[in-house]
């Protein structure tokens, strides 16, 4: 039986009330509960993270905290090199100053090495695909990143938009491209390595894209905002999430999947061992695998990881074929690639 939102949403005054509700939405409900009355108890009032994109989550943790008052998120953009720096000087020191990280299984797979993580897997994520959860339990993929290319409208015509990997690289994208560091641990390097796992790129297209001289930012904002104050023309890699803020801002971008499909990668979280607020942050952890936080995600450009989560919302015809990496992958695979591009790219 489906859990839906409004059970999920309704169930607290239900419960109070002694209401009659569906056994499988009533616990699911009840257990919320006592994780809250948990950190009520221990005088937990946040949840504190740091995460390689806050931006693209605030509004559902808004939602979180009206349905719990007095726990309020708190969300700080950290990630790659300077995370593991400011988490090593931490827990060298008092300890960790947040609950989570919210950043790419790349800097959890190395978090793991360093004992850093604590295992917990909520009962809310029942029925998740195994490769969403990580080793021992130590994280959980709660939604899926869709990766697209994005286009300046006012500098290319629809009749030069790129419809295939293959036209990503033509040369008239010479000089005209934005993107992150091919050889960084990032978003668009996973995404790489996703596309050459699904067969759609390979060696010959690397170096036709190197040949294009893109232009190298220091992140996928950045990249972004290249593309969209018409400093670049194009990159081929970004976030759904990313480019639907822009887009509200009055950027004139489009954002395109290729015929042969699209990258995603997933958006995990894992809580962090000695976190401050731990009672607080598994009951964020455990909302956001119920029905609401799955919807609420969808809305962001992230759809949801459980069964029944909303998909992707595209127009009819587009194409739907994904190509997702998963840890096992990355930790089997990832050094071996990203040496190869750092090579290929010259970064």
């Amino acid at each position: 039986m489906r859990i839906t939102r409004r059970q999920i949403a309704g169930t607290t005054l239900a419960l109070l009330a002694g209401a009659e509700i569906p056994a499988p939405a009533r616990a699911q409900a009840a257990g919320l509960q006592d994780l809250y009355k948990a950190a009520q108890a221990a005088g937990q009032k946040e949840v504190t993270m740091y995460a390689s994109s806050s931006a693209d989550n605030l509004p559902v943790y808004e939602v979180f905290s009206k349905r719990f008052p007095g726990i309020t998120v708190k969300s700080t953009d950290m990630f790659g090199p300077p995370l593991e720096a400011r988490l090593q000087a931490e827990f060298a020191s008092t300890g960790p100053q947040v609950d989570l990280i919210a950043s790419g299984e790349p800097d959890l797979l190395n978090f793991q090495k360093h004992g850093w993580l604590q295992p917990y897997l909520p009962d809310t994520a029942k029925g998740i695909p195994q490769e969403l959860i990580g080793p021992d339990n130590l994280w959980i993929g709660y939604a899926t990143i869709p990766l697209g290319v994005i286009v300046n409208t006012s500098a290319v015509g629809a009749a030069d938009m790129p419809k295939t990997w293959k036209d990503l690289v033509a040369p008239r994208w010479r000089g005209k491209v934005s993107m992150s560091n091919p050889g960084g641990i990032n978003g668009l390097s996973q995404a790489f390595a996703a596309a050459m796992k699904g067969g759609v790129i390979d060696q010959a297209w690397l170096e036709a894209c190197a040949a294009n001289k893109p232009l190298i930012t220091p992140g996928a904002v950045a990249a972004l905002q290249m593309v969209a104050t018409g400093q670049a023309n194009m990159c081929p890699i970004t976030a759904l999430a990313q480019y639907s803020n822009a887009k509200k801002q009055g950027a004139p971008l489009v954002w395109i999947i290729p015929a042969e499909g699209y990258t995603a990668l997933p958006a995990p979280v894992a809580l962090l061992t000695k976190a401050p607020h731990p009672e607080a942050a598994k009951l964020l952890v455990s909302w956001l695998m119920t029905p609401e936080g799955q919807e609420l995600f969808a809305k962001t450009g992230q759809p949801g990881t459980m069964p029944g989560a909303p998909p992707l919302d595209l127009p009819p015809g587009t194409p739907t074929t994904r190509f997702i990496l998963d840890w096992r992958y990355l930790q089997n695979n990832y050094p071996g690639l990203l040496a190869g591009f750092k090579k290929t790219f010259g970064t």
